[in-house]
């Protein structure tokens, strides 16, 4: 049942097995009278899609195929609150956990370029180096660039004779890129004044940064739409 609630939570009702940009999303509760007679709480979304589609879908909270009589009761309120209250508490947890390994991510790095060093003063090659071999020509291309303040920008993965990869805009503005693996980037000063963003591949040809703010897609469709209206 925990992780019906959870499931629930995370994506609503009317999200499952949609596809395309959201515009609106609109939650509400009402009342409906079950098959027992009983008044329970009812759930309703509105999802509104780009170009004009929209899906509605109500169900009873606590709904049970298999139990006609299912739902949580009108006086019921503190077990209606706990209902979403519970999942979401679960879910703060679980990204608290992610969160540790993000926030300790350059101390975890430094371990990995500290042994890439040693290997290169033992005679051996760098090991960012071969990563970056590796996966190189898998990244080359066009793009979309999103930044925050500026507009979206048509751009081009490239290779220099040398094998640093960059993210060009023009001829003379560009981008260097490190390579950490084949979902993960950092995007040298693409922030400015020096500050460097990392991107993650979230799905082939769509790579994001964890804010969203950032972002590098081959088109629109997979820019990641941060605010959703109310």
């Amino acid at each position: 049942m925990k992780q019906i609630l959870f499931i629930l939570l995370l994506a609503p009702l009317a999200l499952f097995g949609q596809k395309g940009e959201i515009v609106k999303d609109t939650i509400y509760f009402s009342t409906v009278i079950n098959e027992c007679g009983d008044t329970v709480y009812q759930l309703t979304e509105i999802i509104e899609f780009r170009g004009g589609r929209k899906v509605t879908n109500s169900q009873p909270v606590g709904f049970d195929e298999n139990n006609p009589c299912s739902g949580i009761k009108r006086r019921d309120t503190l077990q209606l609150v706990n209902f979403y209250a519970n999942p979401l508490i679960d879910y703060g947890r679980q990204q608290a956990e992610k969160a540790t390994s993000f926030i300790f991510q350059k101390r975890s790095l430094k371990g990995f370029t500290g042994v890439s060093d040693a290997l290169v003063r033992f005679g051996m090659p760098n090991m960012l180096k071969q990563i970056e071999k590796t996966f190189a020509d898998s990244l080359l291309g066009s793009y979309i660039l999103v930044r925050p303040g500026v507009n979206n920008a048509n751009v081009t993965v490239t290779k220099t004779a040398q094998g640093q990869v960059r993210i060009r805009i023009n001829s003379s503005t560009f981008f260097p890129v490190t390579i950490y693996s084949d979902r993960w980037l950092l995007a040298q000063n693409i922030a400015g004044t020096d500050q460097n963003v990392d991107l993650y591949q979230i799905e082939k040809g769509r790579w994001v940064s964890l804010l969203g703010n950032y972002q590098l897609v081959k088109n629109t469709r997979q820019i990641v739409q941060n605010s959703i209206q109310k």
